[in-house]
């Protein structure tokens, strides 16, 4: 965990990082009400902090993140109008976000989000269907179309790519034009292989062990 406490060096430090590369899911929302409570609390340095202040940083607390119930239209409209993906941005996302799956032998893409941040998925899709045919091995590959899914149970929203033609033509590349910066680049790489082995039909060879038999969750030989 890193964590920062001086008031001063969110103030000079964080504050303008956030300022000036602002924050694109409803995550925003929360910087805004931290930002109004450093305000407040910035102008009692040394003193102490009238209980009219204190309540009023109290409810901005218990209204951020979890506790954030509800998003008006008006902010939904304003956090969509100002979405703008970038390659870069969109690796940090997955980084946090993304999963690289295998599900019965099959490689799958994923990315999830509450629901409240649906503005963000679609946008995410559209840029990713977007993305020029990167690998010329698969000329005939359909643009990466997304299915996204809401899970009722948990709020999550989830937009899952899984067309092998689609994830080698379009995503695989353009996630190795990009550079990872956490464990994920592990994950990544041991998926590239899976779906390299699953686009050349690999997985249909005989094993030198057996025949390949393989269930929801494991892959084993007999």
């Amino acid at each position: 965990m890193y964590r920062i406490t001086s008031l001063n060096d969110i103030l000079i430090v964080l504050v303008p990082i956030f300022t000036n590369f602002p924050l694109l899911s409803t995550k925003l929302l929360d910087f805004n009400d931290f930002l109004k409570a450093i305000n407040i609390k910035s102008k009692y340095v040394g003193k102490n902090l009238p209980i009219s202040k204190l309540n009023k940083i109290t409810k901005l607390k218990i209204n951020m993140n979890r506790g954030r119930k509800k998003i008006s239209v008006k902010e939904i409209n304003q956090l969509s109008n100002q979405v703008n993906i970038t390659s870069f941005w969109l690796l940090w996302f997955i980084e946090a976000e993304g999963t690289f799956g295998i599900k019965n032998l099959t490689p799958y893409f994923q990315i999830a989000q509450l629901k409240k941040s649906y503005y963000l998925i679609n946008s995410i899709s559209t840029f990713l269907n977007n993305l020029p045919l990167l690998n010329k091995e698969t000329l005939k590959a359909k643009k990466p179309l997304s299915s996204i899914v809401i899970n009722n149970k948990t709020d999550v929203l989830s937009l899952t790519i899984n067309d092998i033609d689609s994830l080698y033509g379009y995503i695989m590349p353009f996630l190795q034009s990009l550079t990872f910066y956490t464990r994920k680049s592990i994950d990544f790489k041991f998926w590239c292989v899976a779906l390299k082995i699953h686009k050349f039909g690999y997985i249909y060879l005989p094993s030198p062990f057996g025949r390949y038999k393989c269930d929801k969750s494991h892959v084993s030989f007999f």
